[in-house]
């Protein structure tokens, strides 16, 4: 099963993540090519969450997409989460075929507690 998590800017997508991370005890740091993932064996969570401000897929690079082919085939059988502008593209869904959630938000009252100057455009 593959889920992505989308949503404005601000509105918790790396909060959610790091709570999965902390309750599955994803402590096992993976990659794959240029797709970093922490694991248990059984779920992925997608990107890089190393206790920045701007974790998770905003830390990998912009052509991470290009390992995804080699990614899905090895975590196939697995539960693959993950978040973000760099998943949020026809590549990834047509790839992955990912169920969709979104957070619902505008995203300001998260970009203001982390003191971001980061805008609804971002």
């Amino acid at each position: 099963m593959n889920i992505l998590i989308i949503g404005q800017c601000g509105v918790g997508k790396t909060w959610v993540m790091k709570r999965v991370i902390e309750e599955f005890n994803l402590t096992e740091n993976f990659s794959i090519g240029k797709i970093k993932y922490k694991t248990n064996g059984e779920i992925n969570v997608i990107g890089k969450y190393v206790g920045h401000t701007f974790d998770g897929s905003d830390r990998l690079s912009m052509s991470a997409i290009t390992d995804l082919k080699d990614f899905h085939e090895y975590n196939k059988n697995r539960i693959n989460i993950a978040e973000g502008d760099r998943f949020t593209n026809s590549r990834f869904i047509k790839e992955m075929n990912p169920k969709i959630i979104l957070i619902e938000g505008d995203g300001k009252d998260g970009r203001d507690r982390r003191g971001s100057s980061q805008s609804d455009r971002h």
